[in-house]
């Protein structure tokens, strides 16, 4: 049964005062020196009991005092013990402060983020560090750090997909899998149950990464074919070693091709001002240019050869050139042929 405070019990929360304020200093005690401790304030502030003599406690006491603190603050606070000394595990927890919970605390830096690109770095710092300050759990930085594995953020999210982002979010946070009712354009509606492991905005669509357990595989899907969601029965499938950054290393959006290795693309961009715009704006992150004469530019990336590579290099216009690989060459002549081939000459 849980602990609770009797009617004027008042020298238990005192004697639970003097400990929170010992442990706040970071430093560790016995349950001896915390007896000590405790009795030299009784003694110096004259804390009787109703017989009128000093309320002295023994460490026995101040044993069932450190069992009850957990129990009853446990949400608030967390003493550790180690080679028989006690402490808090952070200082800047206190049983008397107001303190976040790991889901709460992971959200004020998720929310953050999303803000990140409507404010210049002095408010991003100002607005960290306060976040820093009320979130009293430093055991959570690893995993707060971590955030960065589950989402890549590059604009707003439109107010349908609002409402599936928390919920695909605090299942991360949370490891509980999910059950979503999808819908796919023009396909009848599924039952997918998942594990959700990241986010990802592109072209301002809203996309997921989730295991899926009827497949046993990692796939992407749409937020907005989201039609409900629900708990799942299944338990979290865990993939230690999933980061997002990693699975769409390749990838110039959403595309992902597990099996299949990415192709090194080699193009020439012609004119200075298609020049500037594709250096100002890389193709993918792993743009180098190899070559440079004049208004002339060789570039290459690799990425996975997908619908997207083709579309992007159409966006590009006519000063840029495909020089390699041959399979992308054929690809995109194919595409330009099924295009002019929609075409009569006489319009």
């Amino acid at each position: 049964m849980m602990p609770t405070l009797r009617q004027g019990d008042l020298k238990q929360l005192y004697r639970w005062s003097v400990i929170d304020a010992l442990f706040r200093t970071g430093l560790s005690f016995t349950a001896q020196e915390l007896c000590d401790y405790v009795n030299s304030e009784i003694t110096l502030n004259s804390i009787l009991n109703k017989n009128g003599k000093l309320a002295t406690v023994s460490k026995r006491t101040i044993n069932s005092d450190l069992k009850d603190m957990q129990l009853i603050f446990g949400k608030k606070i967390e003493i550790i013990e180690k080679s028989s000394r006690y402490k808090y595990y952070n200082p800047k927890a206190s049983i008397f402060s107001f303190t976040v919970s790991l889901e709460q605390e992971l959200s004020f830096y998720l929310l953050l983020d999303f803000a990140k690109d409507k404010m210049n770095s002095d408010e991003y710092g100002r607005i960290r560090s306060f976040i820093n300050e009320i979130c009293a759990k430093p055991k959570h930085q690893e995993e707060i750090y971590d955030l960065n594995n589950h989402y890549i953020l590059s604009s707003n999210s439109t107010v349908n997909e609002k409402k599936w982002i928390d919920k695909l979010y605090e299942s991360i946070v949370t490891k509980k899998a999910l059950k979503l009712y999808y819908k796919k354009y023009g396909q009848k509606t599924s039952e997918r149950e998942l594990s959700v492991y990241g986010l990802k905005e592109y072209n301002g669509a809203w996309y997921f990464v989730a295991y899926e357990f009827s497949s046993k595989k990692i796939k992407v899907f749409k937020l907005d074919n989201i039609l409900a969601i629900e708990k799942s029965d299944y338990d979290y499938h865990i993939e230690n070693s999933f980061s997002i950054t990693n699975y769409f290393e390749y990838s110039l959006g959403v595309y992902h091709h597990s099996t299949s290795e990415p192709i090194t693309v080699t193009l020439e961009v012609n004119g200075n001002e298609s020049i500037d715009r594709i250096e100002q704006n890389p193709i993918h992150h792993s743009q180098q240019v190899t070559s440079r004469e004049n208004d002339k530019i060789i570039i290459n990336f690799s990425v996975y050869n997908t619908p997207e590579l083709i579309h992007k290099i159409f966006d590009l216009g006519p000063n840029v050139k495909i020089l390699g690989p041959g399979e992308l060459i054929k690809e995109y002549k194919n595409t330009l042929n099924k295009i002019l081939s929609s075409y009569t000459p006489d319009n």
